[in-house]
């Protein structure tokens, strides 16, 4: 599948879904006892179930195992990024599209990290304008809205 095609499958799937959801998802509902800890394994669950359409991107799993492997904790980043890719089927993948927003992104939210700025991309290049996330940094994204996940208990 070429690239053209892997974009149309992906775009696709992306009309789908209502949500990105952003990588502290993912690490709350994994970790340990913490106030947002049991909102993100409902709204995980939900999504694993198919009661909510959600996605992520690969930037997402990058991330994931970045995160765990920056922490002495490389195999639980592999295990919670194979979890990922299971429960989000196909990740959405990161275009050359997707780095020129995020490069624009950054230039007028400088209060967003990069990563930040490339889910906001993905998701908004893919038709979500809805990200779950607890960074309250992408309340400053006017193209996007975020959701708390405690929103979803």
């Amino acid at each position: 599948m070429g690239k053209k095609e892997r974009r149309k499958a992906t775009a696709s799937q992306a009309k789908r879904v209502s949500y990105f959801i952003d990588t502290n998802i993912i690490i709350y509902a994994s970790g340990s006892s913490h106030p947002y800890k049991r909102h993100c394994l409902k709204l995980l669950n939900s999504v694993a179930i198919g009661e909510t359409g959600a996605a992520v991107s690969v930037e997402v799993v990058q991330e994931l195992l970045h995160y765990y492997s920056s922490r002495n904790r490389r195999t639980t980043g592999i295990e919670l990024a194979r979890q990922a890719m299971e429960i989000f089927h196909p990740a959405l993948p990161v275009m050359e599209a997707d780095m020129r927003l995020a490069v624009h992104l950054a230039e007028i939210y400088p209060r967003i990290s990069s990563r930040d700025c490339v889910h906001a991309a993905v998701a908004l290049n893919n038709g979500i304008g809805r990200i779950i996330s607890t960074d309250r940094d992408f309340d400053s994204v006017g193209e996007i809205t975020r959701l708390d996940p405690s929103a979803f208990a």
